[in-house]
């Protein structure tokens, strides 16, 4: 998290806040960000891994899976608000065991 700017060009230079450390970073700070290009390149070259030669071109074989168990979440987590800003936390998400209607 960083202090909103304008000129968005002075952004990875300011000081942030680690969102998920809480640490400060006040120094070079511009070295933690990464362009627009960069983040496509990163993603066009990413291995997929829903598949079991995802890591390569051409045609996809679909990885096979087992199943040995089934875990009931609610729809939604609790805190809603907090894990879309902080990333997605296992507490959050309310429990079934059962078909009970109760959560744990």
């Amino acid at each position: 998290m960083t202090q909103f700017t304008s000129r968005y060009g002075e952004a990875p230079y300011q000081p942030f806040i680690d969102a998920n450390s809480g640490k400060l970073y006040e120094e070079n700070t511009e070295v933690y960000w990464k362009t627009l290009k960069k983040t496509v390149e990163e993603y066009i070259d990413h291995p997929e891994s829903k598949f079991e030669n995802g890591q390569h071109c051409g045609t996809m074989r679909r990885r096979h899976l087992g199943v040995d168990s089934i875990l009931y979440i609610g729809k939604e987590p609790n805190e809603l608000e907090e894990t879309q800003i902080l990333g997605t936390d296992e507490e959050a998400y309310v429990e079934y065991r059962n078909g009970l209607d109760h959560a744990s």
